[in-house]
C-alpha cells in the first residue's frame, strides 16, 4: 500500500477485451442470421439464448492473475455492469494478494451502476512491483452481469521487453475487463 502518491498522477487503462456491450453487437451482427436482429435490444436477446453473456458473480468470488513488466501503481479496476436492468446496486468486495498468497490491500464498496462498465476506485493505490504475480479476488453481490468470452480475453497487453508498461495475465474471471494503473517512475 502507498501511504503518500500525487493525487494528480496521470491515471491510464489498460483493456483486457470488449466491454461494451454495443462493441460486441457490431463485432458479431455479420455472423447473425439476416432478419433475425434488427436492434441492439434483439441482439442482446439473440446471443443470450444462444451463448449466454451474463452471469451471477453474487456470493462467490473470483479471481484475476497479472504481473507487469514495470512498477506501477493500482487504483482499480471496471467492472462489467447489470445485463438485463438499466441500473442497479452491488457490493464490491476486492482482495489483492501477492505471490505468496497474503493479502496486501482489502477494498468494500457499494456501486450504484448505470452503464456497461463501472470503476471501482481503490481509496489508496497499491504500489505493484515488476515480475511478480498478484492475486485480484473480487466479489459483485448485485444482479448478474455482462461478461467477456474467454477468447475475446487478452492475456499479453504490451512488449514485456519493452521501455512502456506490459501487462500479462493469466486466464481468470471473464467480468473485469479493466484496471486502472500509473507507471511508478
Amino acid at each position: 500500500m502507498v501511504d503518500h502518491y500525487n493525487k494528480n498522477e496521470d491515471i491510464q487503462t489498460v483493456v483486457r477485451g470488449p466491454y461494451n456491450q454495443r462493441d460486441r453487437w457490431m463485432e458479431l451482427k455479420d455472423e447473425v442470421q439476416y432478419g433475425t436482429v434488427e436492434s441492439f435490444d434483439d441482439f442482446k436477446n439473440y446471443i443470450l439464448s444462444k451463448s449466454g453473456c451474463c452471469e451471477s458473480y453474487s456470493g462467490v468470488r473470483h479471481k484475476n492473475i497479472f504481473r507487469v513488466n514495470k512498477p506501477i501503481l493500482l487504483f482499480g479496476f471496471g467492472f462489467f455492469g447489470p445485463y438485463y436492468e438499466q441500473k442497479a446496486k452491488y457490493t464490491v468486495t476486492i482482495d489483492i494478494e501477492n505471490s505468496k498468497g497474503k493479502s496486501i490491500h482489502r477494498h468494500r464498496d457499494r456501486a450504484w451502476v448505470k452503464g456497461d462498465v463501472f470503476k471501482v476506485m481503490l481509496r489508496k493505490p497499491v504500489a505493484i512491483p515488476p515480475l511478480v504475480y498478484y492475486t485480484v479476488q473480487f466479489q459483485l453481490d448485485g444482479p448478474d452481469t455482462a461478461f467477456c468470452p474467454v477468447e475475446k480475453l487478452k492475456t499479453e497487453i504490451g512488449d514485456f521487453s519493452g521501455k512502456d508498461v506490459a501487462f500479462q495475465f493469466q486466464l481468470g474471471s471473464k467480468q473485469m475487463p479493466i484496471l486502472y494503473y500509473s507507471p511508478l517512475k
